[in-house]
Order: structure tokens, then sequence, then C-alpha cells
């Protein structure tokens, strides 16, 4: 078996657990309900390693953040919908 880490990969974002007193004021920012967002799997690797970080399963209807590098904004943030 390797040592290989995916969130460590370059092509992977850092993913990050939105707290649940701060997922309404990222909806009303936008102005979207959570239905709205993108959605990722329970069963995306991210999600998996993001729940051993936390130590707690990470429930349908979760929202997670996704920041990426950019050459132009210095980063990209996203956000996605946790769903089975």
């Amino acid at each position: 078996m390797s040592d290989f880490h995916v969130m460590k990969h370059i092509l992977v974002p850092e993913h990050q657990l939105v707290e649940e007193k701060e997922e309404q004021n990222i909806l009303d920012k936008y102005g979207i309900l959570k239905e709205d967002l993108p959605k990722i799997m329970h069963s995306d690797p991210c999600v998996a390693l993001l729940e051993e970080k936390h130590g707690m399963e990470i429930v349908e209807g979760r929202i997670i953040r996704i920041v990426r590098p950019s050459d132009t904004a210095g980063e990209s943030v996203g956000y996605r919908l946790v769903i089975w």
C-alpha cells in the first residue's frame, strides 16, 4: 500500500467543512438556497478525509468550502452541498 494522500496532490484544492452557524450567512450573501449549490457526494475521498480530520460523520446537507489558487484573484472560493 502506498502513502498517497489525496489532499496533498497538486490538483486537489483545499476542502474545509463550513461551520453550521456560518452556513446561513453564505447562503444570504449569494441569495441562494442550499439546494442551489453544486453537489459533492458523501463518498468523495475529500469528504472522507474531512470526516477523519473532524472526528465526526459529515451528514447530508452540510456545506464544504473549496479554496483553489487563482493566478488572477489569488484564490477562488466555491461551495458544495454534501449529498448521499
